[in-house]
């Protein structure tokens, strides 16, 4: 349905800039981080041989497994953890991440960007979305100058009556260092509309090495 296929136009896009950076992207095994129902994961098993899908929520996970059309080529996990544990060293070759990290707290999202370097694979390509200056007018940035108290009272309403959900953000800055201090390679930083009221921008990062080329489906097909 629509759902599905605007994901699809949104994965093709963001492998149409990978492929505009002339960057050597292997389509071996993919992860989408943060995965919801698995509208972003179904639409990079179009394009990579293999694909997991990870979310904090069991309920969502569950929803994505039902909805898989992709059968073992596709794998979804449930990680309520701060790392990634689950994941071995040199793991992916590519790994995607949008409108998730900014609903995590500051330092776990240093934490999880290192994760993802930690599983990359060499020549690999990690690309995500992250809030780099709230506009005065959004509710993140009107939240966190709260005192502390009036705060969590006001969230704790809002999220009864509507969902809310706290927006968080690391300046550009900070971001780009943390990045190099792990030893990526930052290839582009895009400023990113999608979500109202903020900015954000999109990070195009590799991790320094040789690509290790996958001669699965989505590679002989590329070659071909």
């Amino acid at each position: 349905d629509d759902f599905y296929q605007r994901g699809e136009g949104e994965i093709a896009a963001i492998l149409d800039l990978v492929d505009s950076r002339q960057l050597p992207l292997a389509r071996g095994r993919a992860l989408d981080f943060g995965c919801g129902v698995g509208r972003l994961t179904q639409a990079l098993a179009r394009h990579f041989d293999a694909v997991d899908g990870v979310d904090i929520s069991p309920s969502m996970v569950s929803a994505a497994r039902l909805w898989n059309q992709f059968g073992n080529r596709v794998s979804y996990h449930v990680n309520p953890s701060d790392d990634l544990a689950l994941f071995a060293d040199n793991s992916f070759d590519f790994i995607y991440s949008s409108i998730v990290l900014q609903h995590v707290r500051p330092q776990y999202v240093e934490k999880y960007i290192a994760e993802f370097m930690r599983i990359l694979r060499p020549g690999g390509v990690l690309l995500f979305q992250m809030p780099s200056t709230p506009r005065m007018n959004s509710l993140g940035i009107r939240v966190r100058f709260m005192p502390e108290r009036m705060r969590v009272n006001y969230v704790s309403r809002r999220a009864s009556y509507h969902g809310v959900m706290e927006i968080h953000w690391i300046h550009r800055r900070k971001m780009v260092r943390l990045l190099r201090r792990l030893g990526a390679v930052v290839e582009e930083v895009q400023h990113d509309h999608s979500v109202p009221d903020i900015r954000s921008c999109r990070y195009c990062v590799r991790k320094p090495g040789r690509t290790q080329r996958s001669w699965g489906i989505h590679q002989r097909r590329r070659a071909a």
